[in-house]
């Protein structure tokens, strides 16, 4: 950020706290949520990864969808692999009406 916000903030008696949450967050918050995005996007393709590491007991969707495959459950291999797709597609979507709602709040001044 820049370091003029914390300067405005004090030739205006302002304390730091207040210029924290009044300028700062709002201005880095879309960056903290698309981060979050990436991140929760990437373990998803990461399940994929899990699939060499797995462990009796503990199933996986992805290890799951191998297994059924393996089994000949066509179908309702597909069907697994599916709900992992609509749930990345799911997310996706929830991050971006997130994302949309906080600029539309948080960043008004931009649209004027």
């Amino acid at each position: 950020m820049d370091p003029a916000f914390e300067a405005i903030g004090e030739s205006l008696d302002a304390p730091f706290y207040r210029t924290f949450w009044r300028v700062v967050v709002p201005l880095g918050l879309p960056a903290v949520i698309s981060i979050a995005t990436y991140l929760f996007l990437n373990s998803l393709v990461t399940l994929s990864a899990i699939a060499f590491l797995f462990v009796p007991g503990k199933e996986m969707a992805s290890v799951m969808v191998m297994f059924l495959d393996d089994a000949a459950e066509t179908a309702q291999a597909m069907a697994m692999a599916l709900l992992i797709l609509v749930t990345g597609l799911m997310s996706r979507g929830f991050f971006s009406l997130l994302t949309r709602s906080i600029e539309r709040r948080t960043q008004a001044w931009t649209q004027r």
